[in-house]
């Protein structure tokens, strides 16, 4: 079952209640700001996900350790390049806690496809990286074939 992803993003002005309202599949969003880091729940049709903002004193670091993990499993050097040079932008990473049932898992990935174009980001999932229109840019397991990449306009 799903229960985590990561999306890294360059431009964390465009979360709010735009964005949220834009994606038909949220039912309902909380943000809890008591919470360390602050987090949205997002309620959705096949169950929640949790966004948690990692804090910018983490950040640095982490992406730091996610360029290191991108030169083990990028074997393509326009993708390598492409890939490190959005890096380069990050300035927000989101974790994603996800609770849903097995059955769901093909509308949890759909909609974290969604998320993530919407936010132009890197989604990190299946230990696999996929640019904001849904491609494969590499990982260790490559593109699993269950998954469906929805087109969006």
């Amino acid at each position: 079952m799903l229960k985590n992803a990561a999306i890294y993003i360059a431009d964390p002005s465009i979360i709010g209640s735009r964005l949220f309202d834009s994606i038909n599949a949220i039912k309902s969003y909380k943000i809890n700001e008591d919470n360390e880091p602050t987090s949205v729940l997002l309620e959705i049709e096949w169950g929640q996900i949790r966004l948690n903002f990692m804090e910018n004193e983490q950040l640095e670091k982490h992406l730091k350790g996610f360029s290191a993990y991108i030169e083990n499993v990028i074997s393509d050097q326009g993708k390598y390049v492409y890939v490190q040079n959005r890096i380069c932008y990050v300035t927000m990473c989101i974790g994603c806690i996800i609770q849903h049932r097995e059955s769901t898992v093909q509308k949890v990935e759909s909609f974290l496809f969604e998320l993530n174009g919407k936010l132009n980001g890197l989604l990190f999932l299946y230990d696999s990286i996929f640019d904001y229109s849904g491609e494969f840019l590499g990982g260790l397991y490559g593109k699993p074939k269950e998954i469906i990449v929805p087109e969006f306009s």
